[in-house]
């Protein structure tokens, strides 16, 4: 499934400059305030709407996760459809993860962590996929990963890349050429 774009008609580029510093207003301006095309698009931005809503329990997770991280020396930066949190605090925890020195980004709703602005780039075609991942299935995404991470190890299969979720993302990068 394609990801759902608006085009933009308006320049905002003064009002979120003015913004760059504050990364939740400025997701906040994207998605509220900037306007489509007259009802041409409607039907996109309300989808999108819908998806974030569908999302936002997790989000809630992951900006609370990153809003910690930043109490610690995370820095915060939107990209796409996301606000990425990475460095201080959030690397810290990272590396608590099982493998976490390892691990690059993780993504919660529409939000994800990374240890540094580095890994955040490599991923980010990887991380998306989950994104997008998340308006699909929303608060049920979690049990979902979880669930199909604990079948494919039952059938004698890897526990993380032989994960469908995974394996999407994963497809996604090798048609980029990403990770």
């Amino acid at each position: 499934m394609e990801p759902l774009t608006c085009q933009r008609v308006v320049d905002a580029g003064k009002f979120e400059s003015s913004l760059h510093s504050h990364p939740l207003a400025v997701t906040f301006w994207r998605i509220c305030f900037q306007p489509c095309l007259p009802w041409e698009h409607f039907e996109v931005k309300i989808r999108f709407l819908l998806g974030v809503i569908w999302a936002s329990p997790n989000t809630l997770l992951g900006l609370l996760i990153g809003g910690i991280g930043m109490c610690f020396g995370a820095k915060a930066q939107v990209a796409g459809r996301a606000i990425e949190f990475s460095e201080g605090g959030i690397k810290w925890l990272i590396h608590r993860f099982p493998n976490g020195q390892f691990t690059l980004a993780m993504t919660l709703g529409h939000v994800v962590i990374g240890q540094t602005k580095a890994a955040l780039e490599i991923s980010r075609v990887h991380e998306t996929v989950h994104v997008r991942q998340y308006e699909r299935w929303g608060p049920f995404f979690i049990p979902a990963y979880v669930i199909a991470s604990i079948y494919v190890w039952a059938r004698g299969r890897r526990l993380y890349r032989d994960n469908p979720f995974e394996i999407e993302a994963y497809d996604a990068d090798d048609l980029t050429g990403a990770m």
